[in-house]
């Protein structure tokens, strides 16, 4: 029954929304705000001057009986364009015994005088005028809580599009609206959290308006709601920073407010993404939405998968140098920051040295050792990427000095580094990441043809690890195929008791081959370098997985290198990568699902694959 009425009432949007769909990426230019008024209210904002837009919303679900039990504390989207997902969420907590609504969302626009900001007008909505409840603002504000400041909340979406709903569903209630910066300290949360957790729930509603993953294209996006719905459930507070949402502060207080009365089961209603919506599957900018409520019934809980991305060859020197010189570090990664969200860890390949040392490469091109200033330390540290590679060609460019400079930079800015040019020391590095040890072992092949270490230290480590990825440095550069001593290694780190194989140098995309049900992702390729001379080494892989007790998930994203900018490949250039990494010699259902879903999954203890 939901999903019919899903199904008609999205019908019904999209006719009334048209060609709103750039509203996903927060366009200012289509927006359409009324201003608040001389008596002290502000009013709701509509779209296309469509008075009607509201009213038609919540009478797609007038139909739909609201839950036995009326929930207390739940999340709702923010862009209208998912207007349904709201709607359909406020028709089942609806209760006119409500008398006190208190709705948070991020400051979207980082204005106003404070951390969180508050307001004492009322506003006037098409669905009914609702008042502030200005008793428990004057409490905030006195407390130094919350600030009252009006003239934010006329662009504020996160409210403006929510409270005629809240006028509908509760109407003798009153409303408290929070801003909440995103760089507010976890104590000031805390603490608001505190003072809303002490009210009586019997007739008071806390409210999180939050939107999901953002900017990047919908396989990746629900690739991180997964994880972010994973962690509302499990109310896991140490992975809220690396979520792919708009507001973290805001999702902290509900699960805050929400474990302080005991109802720690999350139950989601809705969920969608913008593509879904406006009906294109290869839109590239997106932006998801969920709803769902707490509650303290007891449901069956759902496996919880660890989430690690993995990137290839990373080289911060030469080009890449001049290019973050002229246009600022920030532009090297820009338009895929977010990728890095969604994740409990992101591992690479480090091509290169972080020292004092002046850069070679920059003078003369030719010369191949490769220096990065140790601010980029800063920026690997900003996109959360949390351990490297140093088993390669480039990490011994400045000797010993240079190696410790590296470690001591990475380890500064916590970024944990583990392997060797000649594998010799700091074989392997463990993460401890949602109560699993993912062991890093790496392997450099070029200077050293002997494994011998590196296969002992999978056997030693294999006893306290709960999963073993191998990231080999090998093969021959420029080349699409593997070679034979790839192959034989490979299988000889699977034999030895990896789990999963992530090798890099060719600095172009090869094949993944399963043996013993294990994945072997033979090159990744690129992902930050500065060969532009071809397209082979401009284009990219990066390997989401999805770590299970009983399974484990492979995202596929490819990825294109535009003179030292990074992007998520456009659908014919992913086609491509796919087309190589699915290669001839796979079991038809994994590359089927490859090519067609642009991910596969494998069953631990070499259970039968399965998509």
């Amino acid at each position: 029954m939901v999903n019919k009425v899903l199904t008609i009432i999205v019908g019904v949007l999209l006719v009334i929304i048209g060609g709103y769909a750039i509203y996903s990426t927060v366009s200012s230019s289509t927006r359409h705000f009324v201003a608040s008024d001389a008596q002290g209210h502000h009013s709701s904002m509509y779209y296309y001057d469509n008075v009607d837009f509201f009213p038609q919303s919540v009478q797609a679900f007038e139909k739909t009986k609201p839950l036995a039990v009326p929930p207390r504390i739940f999340i709702v989207n923010q862009h209208i364009l998912a207007a349904h997902v709201i709607a359909q969420q406020f028709a089942l907590v609806a209760d006119p015994k409500v008398t006190r609504v208190i709705l948070i969302t991020q400051n979207n626009w980082t204005v106003g005088r404070s951390p969180i900001i508050t307001s004492r007008y009322g506003w006037k909505t098409h669905l009914g005028d609702i008042e502030a409840d200005t008793k428990f603002i004057d409490v905030l504000a006195q407390k130094d809580i919350a600030v009252v400041d009006e003239d934010i909340f006329t662009t504020e979406h996160g409210i403006t599009g929510i409270v005629s709903y809240i006028a509908h569903a509760f109407p003798h209630a009153k409303i408290i609206p929070l801003v909440v910066r995103d760089d507010i300290s976890n104590t000031s949360v805390d603490v608001l959290a505190d003072q809303i957790s002490q009210l009586d729930m019997t007739d008071t509603v806390v409210i999180g308006s939050i939107d999901g993953s953002h900017y990047l294209p919908q396989y990746v996006a629900d690739i991180h709601d997964r994880l972010t719905i994973q962690a509302i459930a499990s109310f896991d507070y140490e992975v809220l920073p690396r979520l792919d949402i708009d507001t973290v502060p805001t999702l902290r207080t509900i699960l805050k407010v929400a474990e302080a009365k005991k109802k720690k089961t999350f139950v989601q209603i809705g969920g969608i993404n913008s593509a879904d919506i406006v009906g294109d599957p290869e839109l590239m900018i997106t932006t998801s939405y969920f709803s769902g409520y707490f509650t303290d019934e007891k449901f069956v809980e759902k496996e919880p998968y660890t989430h690690v991305l993995f990137v290839g060859d990373i080289m911060l020197d030469r080009g890449v140098a001049l290019h973050a010189e002229k246009y600022g570090v920030d532009s090297l990664f820009g338009k895929i920051e977010r990728l890095f969200l969604g994740t409990h860890a992101v591992v690479g390949n480090l091509e290169g040295t972080i020292t004092d040392n002046e850069s070679i490469a920059r003078k003369n091109n030719s010369i191949l050792r490769f220096t990065f200033n140790p601010l980029f330390t800063d920026l690997l540290k900003k996109l959360k990427i949390t351990a490297v590679s140093l088993a390669n060609n480039h990490s011994g460019d400045f000797g010993g000095d240079g190696f410790r400079q590296t470690k001591n930079n990475l380890n500064e800015r916590g970024i944990i580094s583990f392997g060797s040019s000649r594998n010799d020391t700091s074989l392997s590095s463990t993460l401890l990441l949602n109560g699993k040890e993912v062991c890093l072992i790496g392997y450099h092949d070029l200077y050293t043809f002997d494994p011998t270490s590196v296969l002992a230290e999978i056997t030693a480590t294999r006893a306290q690890c709960s999963y073993i990825v191998v990231m080999p440095h090998w093969g021959v550069e420029y080349t699409h195929e593997p070679t034979e001593r790839q192959k034989t290694l490979a299988h000889k780190f699977i034999d030895a008791g990896a789990d999963l194989v992530i090798g890099a140098h060719p600095h172009v995309v090869q094949p993944v081959e399963i043996y013993k049900n294990k994945a072997i992702f033979y090159s990744l390729g690129n992902f930050m370098f500065d060969q532009d001379f071809s397209y082979a080494t401009r284009q990219g892989l990066a390997v989401h997985i999805e770590l299970g007790n009983e399974e484990t998930r492979y995202n596929l994203i490819p990825i294109s290198i535009s003179r030292a900018e990074v992007a998520v490949a456009e659908p014919a250039d992913r086609t491509n990568t796919l087309s190589i990494v699915a290669g001839t010699n796979l079991p038809n259902k994994i590359r089927s699902a490859i090519l067609k879903s642009q991910s596969f999954i494998l069953w631990n203890h070499n259970q039968i694959n399965s998509q």
